[in-house]
């Protein structure tokens, strides 16, 4: 699972600013800032790219173990229905710590 999670890191690094953009928009619509629509629920499938893309996003240094276990955390957060991606995507904006521009 953690090599392929590493793979998954290392094609979301060199996503084409076109897909980048189609991220953003459902980030955006997610966190309820998207003036031509209300939240949406998300798919299992969608979930787990912007997860892959939180992951990503976050300097070596901000894990304590691995990327990989990071990533296993953040799905079982989401089998318990304990994972708030708004938040996570909220706390990242304006801290610095994020990478993909």
């Amino acid at each position: 699972m953690t090599a392929l999670l590493d793979r998954a890191l290392a094609a979301a690094r060199t996503l084409p600013p076109a897909a980048q953009d189609d991220i953003a928009r459902v980030v955006r619509r997610l966190a309820g800032t998207d003036d031509e629509a209300s939240p949406v629920a998300l798919s299992p499938d969608e979930q787990a790219a912007i997860a892959v893309a939180i992951v990503s996003a976050k300097p070596p240094a901000h894990f304590r173990g691995s990327p990989g276990g990071y990533f296993h955390g953040m799905v079982s957060k989401a089998k318990a229905g304990e994972l708030h991606l708004a938040r996570t995507i909220w706390g990242m904006r304006g801290s610095g710590e994020h990478q993909l521009k």
